[in-house]
């Protein structure tokens, strides 16, 4: 029996709100343990960042119990003023800035998608990986896969939000959600054609 699992920077209350199917793990917040203690220097950059942004219109600070978001997707054209309003107050909190789809992540260093993929990975001893992703901060995973020593699949799902170079290490990219789904339900066909594994 295979694991199902969805690696995700939102917090893990919003994505057991928003994805109610049985059996599929849910790792929010980049993997972070739901149980960590509140990071101090989080906490600080939380308040640091409400006031770096505060003049740019479209910008909305979004705080998560693992990271800070800064969303302009009402205002994409704002991305470089919020990334240069947001690094210096990040930089001196220890940080770490990565860019998405129409937003800029702030979180601890140590913890990203990659990490909590190569946990997992290692959590299950599985024998095999197939790991799709969309945004930025997938590009990890594709690259932590390229490097793994049994069977995997790194799919990418290309939109216009997202740059080619993203996908570099991807063995495939599908287009959008349509792709995905499309992917996903041959992918369950030959699941099922298989039958069930041996012992």
């Amino acid at each position: 029996m295979g694991t199902v699992a969805l690696i995700s920077g939102r917090a893990a209350a919003d994505l057991q709100r928003l994805v109610d199917v049985e059996g599929v793990r849910l790792l929010g917040d980049y993997g972070q343990p739901p149980t960590a203690p509140p990071n101090p220097a989080l906490e600080r950059f939380r308040a640091a960042a409400e006031a770096a942004v505060a003049g740019i219109p479209g910008a909305r600070v979004e705080a998560k119990p693992g990271a800070v978001a800064i969303h302009f997707r009402i205002r994409p054209e704002a991305a470089q003023d919020v990334l240069s309003a947001v690094t210096p107050a990040a930089a001196e909190a220890g940080l770490d800035v990565r860019q998405g789809r129409m937003v800029i992540e702030v979180l601890p260093a140590d913890w990203d998608k990659s990490r909590a993929l190569a946990d997992l990975v290692a959590s299950t001893s599985a024998e095999g990986v197939v790991f799709l992703g969309d945004d930025y901060g997938d590009r990890g995973c594709f690259q932590y896969l390229a490097g793994l020593d049994r069977p995997h699949l790194a799919v990418g799902v290309a939109s216009e939000e997202t740059p080619a170079e993203v996908f570099a290490a991807c063995d495939l990219v599908v287009e959008g959600p349509l792709g995905a789904a499309e992917f996903l339900s041959r992918l369950a066909e030959a699941a099922r054609a298989r039958g069930p594994a041996g012992p």
